[in-house]
């Protein structure tokens, strides 16, 4: 059974089937070798031993196998987590960026709350860090196989959704900041700024973000809680 549960079991019928056949052909002998019932009971007793015990340390082995799999799923799950908002984080966002880049279209959203720095001022870290987790949460229900949110650092955020085109992915963007901006924190109301863009054949991630962080500048020129965006 150290080689596999299906070759193992061949293995061990082989044996026993050879096993079984020298006894066949002493049988055949004109002056055959006398076997005792206990001998034949013997045989038996170790022959069902071996199969208990394979069977055991198989079963054993593939438990181990199964344990450590979702370890390793688990590990690799917590290496791509931003761990205070449970959204993706950077180095994540970045594998996906340049992957999508290669093969697919995508809308670009670089999301930041306003203000965020006067929450930390006013009511401490700890309460800013609420504050991100609220807007995480409203960001995760886009979760989907077609759209990637982030913890880009601070207080951004980054939306990728593969196959939209720039007026859809104003659409979500204006979506989110008015679903954020219905929510109340500390007696205010939580407000966030969008730069929208999409992808171009000739762009690199650098140019992606360049362009939706130029989008979301203007946004936070122009009054916050609001989309801007970049072809």
């Amino acid at each position: 059974y150290l080689v596999g549960r299906n070759w193992g079991s061949l293995l061990s019928a082989i044996a026993f089937a050879v096993c079984a056949f020298i006894v066949y052909q002493h049988s055949q002998n004109p002056e055959p070798v006398k076997v005792g019932l206990g001998s034949v009971f013997n045989i038996i007793e170790v022959a069902i031993a071996h199969i208990i015990l394979f069977r055991f340390y198989e079963k054993t082995r593939f438990a181990a196998y199964d344990t450590l799999a979702e370890k390793n799923q688990l590990i690799k799950r917590l290496a791509e987590t931003d761990k205070l908002t449970g959204l993706f984080n950077r180095e994540k966002l970045d594998r996906t960026l340049s992957s999508l880049l290669k093969s697919s279209n995508f809308g670009f959203i670089l999301l930041d709350i306003d203000y965020f720095k006067e929450i930390n001022d006013t009511y401490g870290h700890l309460e800013g860090d609420k504050a991100l987790v609220i807007v995480a949460s409203k960001l995760k229900s886009l979760s989907s196989s077609k759209a990637v949110c982030a913890r880009w650092g601070g207080e951004e955020f980054v939306i990728i959704i593969e196959g939209t085109t720039l007026d859809e992915t104003k659409e979500i963007a204006t979506s989110i900041v008015k679903d954020i901006n219905g929510i109340y924190f500390h007696e205010k109301r939580l407000s966030v700024s969008c730069g929208v863009t999409i992808n171009h054949s000739d762009d690199n991630t650098l140019t992606v973000i360049e362009r939706a962080d130029s989008a979301l500048y203007r946004a936070k020129k122009n009054g916050r809680n609001r989309v801007e965006f970049n072809e």
